[in-house]
């Protein structure tokens, strides 16, 4: 919606605002100004916390754990020049520079809640190792991290382990690109083997594991390549990981670019209503304090899905399942009833969170698996080839 819609409707539907008449769109551009982006960030943190806090993971072979799917994604901005000093433009095809400039935006999101723990916002020549590098102070001993090709690297992985977070990460495995660790590997038929590997931090060999993925046999599905998959942990213990589990914890990693796709079209995250680039900021840390909330009522919608349909385990591929809508609906209904009258709200939110998951319970379907859908821009301004 824009400005001049939403304050109409604010001043209709919610008199405790005491509005003699309904605001200008610039007076909520001018009072943008005054809000400073640190706040809107400390905003999303705390709801993060307490959500947190209220979510137990769901993952039932890492109990206790908390596993966080890493990846960036491009965001493009209004084309001024704040935001081309800030984060710059992509140059295209015959040096010509992108009229949108562009951030990497590298996230932490955890796949067993749908809570987004911590971004990392850089120019669109950072990278996205550089982004998991300042996230992962966010994290804590125990935690797992889960990464796709792109983020392997020596040091990289060095950096995690010290700080006592284990990896599951897709290693390359073509022939000029694969370490020197994995190329025995992938000649073998092994497919779970513990290798030594040189990490160079200078600590020495260190144990780690490989696990490979056996595709189904004939050809590819169209569009797709023959692939090979080899993920590398720190899970050592085969028996309580077992194969299966490392390979299905790296494919929970792609919930991360359904959370992608949800920012930017669902809530229309490039559709900025602002062109300063701490305007933009807000509304990218407005809409991950939105899906963290999103993340608290899918929880308790899900509990309320195992009280119906018994517990359902994280590996089964015909598990019953929440629709997302229908979280962003109940989410959306809770926001409002907060706004409209704050202490009745929050003295029963527990009690309206949890009809509204019941609700949403009602509406749970099984999971089709197997389906696959070609990724392309929806902005022909967006992004270039």
């Amino acid at each position: 919606m824009n400005y001049r819609d939403v304050l109409k409707e604010m001043h209709q539907e919610w008199q405790w605002l005491g509005w003699e008449s309904t605001p200008s769109a610039g007076a909520l551009s001018k009072a943008r100004a005054h809000l400073d982006v640190d706040d809107c960030r400390e905003v999303w943190q705390e709801a993060v916390a307490r959500a947190q806090a209220s979510a137990a993971p769901r993952v039932s072979a890492l109990p206790g754990r908390r596993v966080y799917a890493f990846d960036g994604t491009r965001v493009v901005s209004p084309g001024t020049a704040g935001a081309r000093k800030r984060w710059g433009s992509p140059t295209g095809k015959g040096g010509k520079k992108h009229h949108n400039p562009q951030s990497l935006m590298v996230a932490a999101w955890e796949i067993t809640t749908g809570i987004p723990l911590d971004i990392a916002l850089l120019g669109y020549k950072g990278s996205e190792r550089l982004g998991a590098q300042r996230i992962l102070t966010s994290l804590k001993k125990g935690d797992v991290a889960v990464f796709d090709r792109g983020f392997h690297g020596r040091e990289f992985f060095s950096g995690f382990l010290a700080h006592g977070v284990d990896i599951v990460a897709r290693m390359t495995a073509g022939a000029e690109t694969a370490w020197k660790e994995v190329e025995p590997f992938l000649s073998s038929t092994e497919d779970d083997a513990i290798v030594n590997v040189d990490l160079g931090d200078g600590l020495g060999k260190r144990l780690m594991r490989l696990v490979r993925r056996r595709f189904l046999p004939g050809a590819p599905k169209k569009g797709q390549p023959r692939d090979k998959m080899i993920i590398m942990t720190t899970l050592l213990d085969q028996e309580a990981y077992p194969l299966d589990v490392i390979l299905d914890l790296y494919s929970r990693r792609w919930d991360i670019e359904t959370r992608f796709r949800e920012m930017k079209h669902q809530f229309g995250l490039e559709s900025f209503h602002s062109s300063r680039v701490d305007g933009i900021e807000q509304e990218i840390y407005a809409v991950l304090t939105w899906m963290t909330l999103s993340a608290m009522v899918q929880g308790m919608a899900e509990k309320a899905v195992d009280k119906k349909h018994g517990y359902q385990e994280w590996m089964d591929p015909h598990m019953w399942q929440v629709s997302r809508p229908d979280v962003f609906s109940a989410t959306r209904r809770l926001f409002f009833a907060v706004l409209v009258d704050p202490r009745a709200a929050i003295d029963n939110l527990v009690e309206l969170a949890q009809g509204e998951a019941d609700w949403i319970a009602t509406g749970a379907r099984r999971r089709r698996p197997g389906r696959s859908f070609k990724r392309e821009t929806k902005r022909p301004w967006g992004r270039w080839a």
